[in-house]
């Protein structure tokens, strides 16, 4: 019915555009219009629909082939639309309720980035709507936020987290892992595993809370899992052991820095190297800038410094004239 795709509708679903194509496609509604369906509707329904007429038309796989050549965006749009038992459609809907923009989603997951505004625009229009959280949560998320997730929902839970938290979110909760580190050295690994364990608890603890469901059976089942929870956080010293990466980062990071720092190279370890170049200003009656400081420091020179080192000042008055009258008793 022409009346559950319209674009003034409340209701509407996330696919509205696509069930107008169809429609006109099938000549069960009236054509486009800007009017009646917007500006970008009635470029890309119209669009859409001129595609569903040739994809009907196609009789064999070489001329979906031929099709796909010619409209490309819509065609693997259309595809990804079709595959409802992988999980690429269901991550691209995610990534696009988290608000990611068609390259980073596109780069992601690698799809062309034409492939993701067709999607979005026909199959999955929700962005102007991203700011109405209720509707996002009811009419394209779906009800079963309010009947109960399983784990194996990961399409819902994948929106779900990708709209509340972000991209970030969705792509731990996708991949499993939570702010992995590259182990650089053999050392790294022993904490790697226990962050990525630690991590991993907390992953499917959360999981776990939005999925079991509260009943007489389980509800005491969950205030106990909850404060045993909350007491192995508090017993576990991983925060110190954690450290282990970063300082090993923040240390080769200084190590590369052109910096004489305390009469030591922080390139070639503790040896002694010449005395800080800075210092020797600390004898004059000048301070030197940030910027001057930061210039010395790494091997430039200051300009004009042999006279802001040879610059002198004259004493205050007080104490010239207390060196003067010193002179004339004497």
């Amino acid at each position: 019915m022409l009346i559950d795709c319209s674009r003034d509708n409340p209701f509407r679903p996330a696919h509205w555009r696509w069930l107008r194509a169809m429609g006109i496609a099938n000549g069960e509604q009236p054509r486009a219009t800007r009017r009646l369906d917007g500006p970008n509707g009635f470029r890309w329904i119209k669009r859409a629909a001129k595609f569903k007429q040739a994809y009907d038309a196609c009789e064999n796989d070489a001329a979906r082939r031929v099709l796909a050549n010619q409209m490309p965006d819509m065609f693997w749009a259309h595809q990804c639309w079709l595959e409802t038992k992988k999980p690429t459609r269901w991550h691209i809907e995610a990534a696009i309720l988290a608000r990611q923009d068609d390259w980073e989603i596109g780069f992601a997951c690698g799809v062309n980035p034409e492939i993701v505004d067709a999607f979005e625009s026909v199959f999955f229009n929700v962005r102007e709507k991203l700011n109405h959280r209720h509707y996002i949560l009811h009419h394209v998320i779906g009800p079963a936020v309010q009947r109960g997730l399983y784990e194996r929902d990961y399409d819902v839970l994948w929106k779900l987290y990708g709209f509340f938290y972000g991209p970030h979110a969705l792509d731990a909760l996708a991949s499993k892992f939570l702010s992995p580190n590259w182990c650089s050295t053999p050392d790294t690994v022993n904490s790697s595993y226990q962050d990525d364990a630690i991590g991993t608890l907390k992953m499917k603890a959360a999981i776990a809370a939005k999925t079991i469901p509260v009943t007489l059976n389980t509800q005491v089942d969950l205030l106990h899992i909850f404060t045993k929870f909350v007491e192995v956080e508090r017993t576990t010293d991983s925060a110190g052991k954690a450290q282990d990466q970063m300082l090993e980062h923040i240390s080769a990071m200084m190590g590369n820095m052109p910096f004489n720092i305390g009469g030591r190279d922080p390139q070639r370890q503790q040896l002694p190297v010449e005395p800080n170049p800075a210092h020797a200003y600390k004898q004059t009656n000048i301070e030197l800038s940030f910027e001057e400081t930061m210039m010395v420091a790494t091997g430039g020179e200051v300009p004009t410094a042999d006279r802001l080192v040879e610059l002198t000042f004259p004493p205050p008055p007080g104490l010239e004239e207390d060196a003067g009258g010193t002179n004339e008793e004497d």
